[in-house]
């Protein structure tokens, strides 16, 4: 019953101020502070001028640089397998032996220690154009017949040869048996396309360099290689090395992504040369378009935020004022913190703070009327020692 009473006196009481106020009642709930009065020179409270109060940072802190380099725009392969190879050839020729003549046929070619030992097979193919069959047709390798016989004109053929019989220099002879006593006609092998063939076990790797000066080396934290993969046959792992060392090994198709990314960190760089090296195993194929490099390294820089404030005559007639801020959090160990502060006259002071500086603390610093000056000022805060201190809220007031 008593809350009923007093519920309509107040609803009497906000009827009265409708017919005063003609309906426009203003229930303003922000602090005096918050305005602006209109009045200058007779304001109710001094204002202050806000400034946001997002949280920056002031002193040393670390961050991250990096670097593109490009290693190749051209297509590459990475290989370990059987390679073809034309080692000796003969486009056309004639061979003849008769009473009269006598005209083989020589072919010389070399062959390294190392085609030799990774030699996997190898053979002669030819074409016979025509022939007269007076006789056989003989070939010799190093001074062994590996063969003889009647091979026909308009036909190919194929052998395997011993490769026990290689040398790394060798000699090779395709000639005619004597035609007898046929000597009105030499025995006669026209042949065309003569090729001596091997298949030698080729490894193809691919080695590029890239240098780093020493804030970089001494500061790398990873590097990542971007290839952009063409065609993968992977019988064996793809083996990827920075400075030596593997940053990949694996066994897979091309990948569905345009690019193929491979991070690496915890390798020692160096200052000057590093090198990324690409390899494979036996029987296997990895081709690329281009290969790219980013590199980042961790640096450290040193934050000076800089808060402008502007002071107008009847600001500075109100001086000394404060200027104040928030202490969220500290990083490092700083020593301390002040404030250089340019004047709109180009003079410069310091402001000093000889508060304890703490976390969750609000420092509050006096303003003097030889602090700035009338106009655009310009106030930096300063750390000295390592680390630095998250500030926000700051303010000044007049």
């Amino acid at each position: 019953m008593e809350f009923a009473k007093v519920l309509i006196v107040a609803i009497v009481l906000f009827g009265v101020l409708l017919a005063i106020f003609g309906g426009e009642v203003d229930f303003d709930t922000r602090p005096d502070r918050d305005r602006f009065p209109v009045d200058d020179e007779d304001p109710d409270e001094p204002p202050a001028v806000e400034y946001p109060d997002d949280q920056f940072f002031v002193g040393w802190i670390e961050g991250t640089d990096y670097k593109h380099v490009g290693l190749t725009d051209k297509q590459f392969d990475i290989t370990f397998r059987d390679e073809e190879r034309i080692i000796g050839d003969i486009n056309r020729t004639e061979i003849k032996r008769g009473i009269f003549s006598n005209e083989p046929q020589y072919i010389e070619f070399d062959l390294t220690k190392d085609q030799l030992d990774k030699m996997t097979s190898m053979e002669m193919d030819f074409y016979v154009h025509d022939t007269n069959h007076l006789d056989e047709m003989y070939i010799v390798l190093n001074d062994e017949e590996i063969y003889s016989g009647y091979p026909d004109g308009g036909r190919s053929y194929s052998f395997d040869i011993n490769q026990s019989l290689l040398e790394q220099n060798n000699m090779m002879e395709i000639s005619a048996g004597s035609s007898g006593w046929r000597f009105w006609a030499p025995t006669v092998y026209i042949l065309e396309d003569f090729r001596i063939k091997a298949d030698i076990l080729e490894r193809k790797d691919r080695t590029f360099s890239f240098s780093l000066d020493r804030d970089q080396a001494d500061n790398f934290l990873m590097g990542r290689l971007v290839l952009d993969p063409r065609e993968f046959d992977a019988q064996s792992p793809l083996v990827i090395q920075a400075n030596g060392r593997d940053v990949y090994r694996q066994t897979s198709a091309v990948p569905d992504r345009r690019s193929m990314w491979i991070d690496f960190e915890d390798i020692p760089m160096y200052e000057g040369e590093n090198t990324l090296t690409l390899f494979t195993e036996v029987d296997s194929l990895y081709s690329f378009n281009s290969a790219k490099m980013v590199y980042f390294w961790e640096t450290e820089d040193i934050r000076r935020p800089i808060k402008t404030i502007e002071v107008s005559s009847v600001d500075y007639n109100r001086l000394p004022g404060e200027i104040s801020f928030h202490i969220d959090r500290i990083e490092g160990t700083p020593e301390y913190l002040h404030m250089d502060i340019t004047t709109a006259e180009g003079e410069k002071n310091r402001v000093l703070i000889q508060e304890v500086l703490k976390e969750g603390k609000t420092v509050v610093v006096s303003l003097e009327e030889e602090d700035v000056a009338i106009g655009e000022n310009k106030l930096e805060f300063v750390v000295v020692g390592e680390g630095g201190f998250y500030l926000s809220d700051f303010n000044v007031a007049f």
